[in-house]
């Protein structure tokens, strides 16, 4: 029975064509103006046959940012069989400059691929909160705003 789950389970991993990118993360979660922010894109492609070959992390033009992982497929180029073993990769692109608002970030996980072209996508909003001067401010007050 432990053998037949772990088939399904395995079956399941790789049927996934090109792999997975997990939610993106942003650290810190809540930023606030003058922190240094990072957003990771993780994922991983389904066999030895796949790599990284190129990233990018754009500017924040008007609220968006955009994340880009290029995957390579060797099979029936370079190579004529794969391993079957996960492949993981990071995208991590920082930022220290963001103003306070909403920003939306897109992910996208391109395949060059004869077997699985195409991509892939993924998004995230988050906030930069601004600066709370403390001068004049009470207790009471600063209970009042994060209600």
């Amino acid at each position: 029975m432990k053998v037949m789950l772990i088939l399904l389970l395995l079956g399941v991993g790789l049927s996934s064509a090109t792999g997975h990118a997990s939610p993106l993360t942003v650290d810190p979660e809540n930023p606030i103006v003058g922190d240094t922010v990072t957003i990771t894109m993780t994922g991983w492609w389904m066999d030895s046959c796949w790599s990284l070959v190129d990233q990018a992390c754009s500017d924040h033009l008007k609220g968006v940012i955009v994340i880009e992982a290029y995957g390579y497929d060797a099979l029936g180029r370079e190579a004529d069989a794969c391993l079957q073993m996960v492949v993981g990769y990071e995208v991590v692109c920082t930022y220290e400059d963001l103003a306070a608002g909403e920003y939306r970030v897109h992910a996208i996980e391109h395949a060059d691929s004869l077997r699985y072209p195409g991509e892939r996508e993924w998004s995230l909003t988050f906030t930069v909160s601004p600066l709370v001067s403390s001068d004049g401010l009470t207790w009471t007050t600063l209970k009042t705003m994060y209600r």
